[in-house]
């Protein structure tokens, strides 16, 4: 923020500002130019005061701010809330940028998008960009806290970086628009996006190396971020959101203003969560592709087998050495209600005391891998559309697409 304005002897003004706090350089960004701005303020007081957050435009388009200001503020208050960490900085500015090469960037305090991601006319832009804004503001700003507060200790973590501020982007989204129903919307788009490429035997791990930071371009995919989101979600999901999100905090805390590992958090999560999250995440992190579940029926049981999964279906010896955690999701276990906190940590296991008339794998499909029922399962599951979310339907036709494209 300016400190102050002093006008000087030839007729310019000299302003100073506060003092930046430290640092990654990579987050530093300067805006010069006739700028105006719509401005709010957050709800929540930060050591006093109100919060004043800001879009910049160019002249002429800053009423097109209003939308993405709007969430913006609230945004800021809700991770101060979840991270259970006041927002580090003075001010929130966001600002529309006519050539830009990404989709928007999360400089600290000055947050840089594409005009698309950020602008929105309420006469002439299309619907669908109101939940794109929302989205991209609250991912940017939950860089604010994860990757700028702390951030990564080298390039080859980016991953994590992007894939939990995808995963958190959503969840914030949801919590003010719950009617949306945007995790329909992740696992019918992100996912399936994820699905798609990870099939493919020249895929890559979601953890790439990195050698040098000018490569960094390169992993900036559907791995990194929809990939790596579904696994932060799969294993949110496993651990439970509110365990998942003390984790976060922790970690957060612990390396406020430096520079960190991804197994830290792996360790601030296991604490809270008294499961091993370093050898439940491992495989999915190091590893390349996905698995798919193959269900066998006999009555009152199922067996279920892993392998990986291939969109060619030639999937040889070599491809399919990895053994994934795979959470199970299942529902329709006897004498359970809701879901079974099962998991399939070898290459195949039975699971005795399954309801014949109905069962479901990967509930909610918040596992990041793919299903193949008996052709006669899915003929059932067709008639039994009421006990099937909109996320459980999308991922069954998902599924079926894919094995069915693969042969």
């Amino acid at each position: 923020p300016v400190k102050d304005t002093k006008p000087t002897k030839s007729g310019w003004n000299m302003v100073s500002f506060e003092r930046t706090p430290i640092m990654s350089t990579y987050l530093l960004a300067w805006a010069v130019g006739d700028f105006e701005y719509v401005e709010a303020h957050t709800e929540r007081r930060y050591n006093g005061k109100q919060l004043p957050v800001r879009v910049y435009t160019t002249r002429g388009l800053k009423e097109q701010g209003r939308w993405a200001l709007e969430h913006a503020h609230k945004i800021i208050d809700f991770f101060s809330e979840i991270f259970d960490i006041d927002y580090p900085l003075p001010k929130s500015d966001l600002i529309a940028v006519h050539e830009f090469t990404h989709g928007a960037m999360e400089n600290w305090g000055l947050v840089t998008y594409r005009t698309t991601q950020v602008l929105f006319d309420e006469k002439t832009s299309d619907a669908r960009f109101k939940n794109a804004v929302a989205y991209v503001v609250a991912h940017e700003l939950a860089h604010q806290w994860f990757g700028n507060l702390v951030t990564m200790d080298w390039w080859d973590e980016l991953w994590l970086n992007e894939g939990f501020a995808t995963w958190v982007g959503w969840y914030a989204i949801d919590h003010l628009h719950p009617d949306w129903e945007v995790w329909a919307q992740f696992v019918n788009e992100g996912m399936e996006a994820a699905f798609h490429l990870d099939a493919i035997r020249a895929s890559h791990p979601i953890h790439v190396p990195v050698r040098d930071a000018l490569d960094v371009n390169q992993i900036f995919d559907s791995i990194s971020y929809l990939k790596g989101c579904s696994a932060i979600r799969m294993l949110a999901n496993h651990l439970g959101v509110k365990t998942f999100l003390k984790g976060v905090s922790n970690y957060l805390k612990a390396h406020a203003y430096g520079n960190a590992k991804t197994k830290a958090l792996w360790d601030a999560l296991s604490e809270a969560s008294g499961k091993d999250v370093n050898t439940l995440m491992g495989p999915w992190i190091t590893k390349i592709g996905h698995p798919v579940l193959t269900v066998a029926e006999e009555p009152g049981q199922i067996s279920i087998k892993q392998s990986r999964f291939l969109s060619t279906g030639d999937v040889k010896p070599e491809d399919d050495t990895t053994t994934w955690w795979v959470p199970l999701g299942l529902e329709g276990k006897k004498g359970q209600a809701g879901i079974a906190d099962l998991s399939l940590t070898q290459k195949d296991d039975t699971i005795r005391e399954i309801d014949d008339d109905f069962y479901k794998l990967n509930s909610g499909a918040t596992g990041f891998y793919r299903v193949n029922y008996p052709p006669a399962r899915l003929a059932k599951l067709s008639t039994q559309l009421d006990k099937l979310s909109t996320e459980d339907k999308i991922a069954i036709i998902g599924s079926t697409a894919g094995l069915a494209f693969s042969g």
